[in-house]
């Protein structure tokens, strides 16, 4: 059920019955929600990645009184449920005294640092169940104090509309079936050979070159897509245009650029690769210090640095990188064009 796994607000309650009305209630709302007690025998079989919103019951019935076992204990259940990836993250926590939250985000910024950015709230179940809008509010609140937050949230949820988009308009296209399942089956099949022959052509090799080609074209009309939900929830998004526009001259360190040009430029490919290839992209940084730093980060040799953030498209820039490397030693990683290798 992998394919199913898109939910990104978690609620742990060791009391079913008392975490049913706000499942409820993110129902009517339209959000998809996950539950779990923190029982350690009712524990997920893999941690949550993805989640964004997380509503924990503090006391969890594992039988603490004093405060700093009660945070431990949920400190400890959190180690079990949550990945690395369930980051950035809120947390509304059900409980009326301060004191248990205060520790609570203390030894959370101790014990899950990767947690970010930390924020905690509190909020008491009774509300949730008296009012359907409060769960909203609270969370809305949050989220218009956080510009960056706001923004990584509504860019998922526009990927998500996205995507379903388009496999529900891949899936508009099939003729009537008449209530067929084998019928829709064998045409929705037939399409998506359409688009692995659109990406790929005739030349089909491997198993993996189909399905890369097949998630090529469809990466394509899902970009088409997203650009339509991004104009249709453009005044969501329009609210922080200014503070990011503001942002910009702020910059961000070498290390962090360093990461964020392999994100965006870099891609690997097998150590066996060692021709300098058209299109790949080179960059020659201001010191050799910042240049091993980036060839490190990247996992290239930084012999292979050159250029100014170029990309040689030319054939007279191709054939002179290739000749300066022709001697390259086997095994040498390079920097690659994305899609110019079969994934992983």
């Amino acid at each position: 059920m992998n394919g199913l796994k898109t939910s990104r607000v978690l609620v742990v309650d060791d009391k079913p019955e008392e975490a049913v009305p706000i499942l409820k209630a993110l129902g009517q709302l339209g959000v998809g929600t996950v539950f779990c007690t923190g029982q350690p025998d009712e524990l997920p079989q893999e941690k949550f990645a993805g989640i964004r919103l997380l509503l924990l019951d503090m006391d969890l019935g594992t039988g603490a009184i004093e405060a700093k076992q009660i945070v431990g204990q949920t400190i400890n259940v959190l180690k079990e449920i949550l990945s690395a990836e369930a980051n950035p993250l809120m947390i509304v926590v059900w409980t009326n005294k301060e004191d248990l939250v205060s520790d609570f985000q203390k030894v959370l910024r101790a014990e899950l640092p990767n947690l970010r950015p930390g924020i905690v709230a509190t909020m008491s179940k009774a509300d949730f169940v008296d009012n359907l809008n409060a769960i909203a509010k609270q969370v809305n609140g949050i989220l218009r104090a956080n510009t960056p937050l706001d923004l990584i949230c509504l860019w998922e949820q526009c990927v998500h509309d996205a995507a379903t988009g388009t496999t529900g308009m891949l899936s508009g296209l099939i003729a009537n079936d008449d209530g067929m399942p084998a019928v829709w089956s064998t045409q929705m099949l037939g399409m998506l050979a359409a688009l692995v022959r659109a990406s790929a052509g005739r030349a089909l090799g491997t198993a993996r070159s189909v399905l890369w080609a097949l998630c090529e074209s469809l990466t394509l009309v899902h970009f088409d897509r997203l650009g339509m939900v991004q104009e249709q929830r453009g005044h969501e998004l329009q609210r922080h245009a200014r503070p990011l526009k503001s942002a910009i001259q702020a910059g961000v360190t070498e290390e962090q650029q360093a990461v964020l040009n392999r994100m965006l430029l870099v891609e690997d490919v097998a150590k066996s690769d060692t021709r300098v290839r058209p299109g790949n992209v080179y960059v020659r940084p201001g010191t050799a210090k910042q240049g091993q730093f980036f060839a490190d980060a990247v996992g290239i040799s930084s012999k292979l640095l050159v250029g100014d953030f170029f990309t040689p498209l030319a054939d007279k820039e191709y054939v002179a990188l290739r000749e300066r490397y022709a001697n390259a030693e086997e095994g040498e990683r390079q920097p690659a064009i994305p899609g110019d290798q079969e994934s992983p």
